[in-house]
């Protein structure tokens, strides 16, 4: 039997793999209305980026640092 939905073999990251991907980045999640948050740790003023899910937290803290 053949699978005609597109699959995706890597599963989503959890919070926890984002900071491992991003050690300089504190990523945390309040608990307001699901959005993560990721801090860079020691920067002043202090940078913060949000997302929607871990997924969009990675993405915002790549196009931050500028890394693909």
């Amino acid at each position: 039997m053949s699978d005609n939905g597109v699959t995706n073999s890597e599963p989503e990251p959890t919070l926890d793999d984002v900071g491992r991907e991003f050690p300089a980045w504190h990523c945390y999640a309040p608990g307001i209305n699901g959005i993560v948050f990721a801090s860079l740790r020691d920067s002043f003023p202090p940078v913060i980026v949000r997302g929607e899910d871990p997924v969009d937290l990675r993405d915002e803290i790549r196009r931050w640092t500028g890394t693909h």
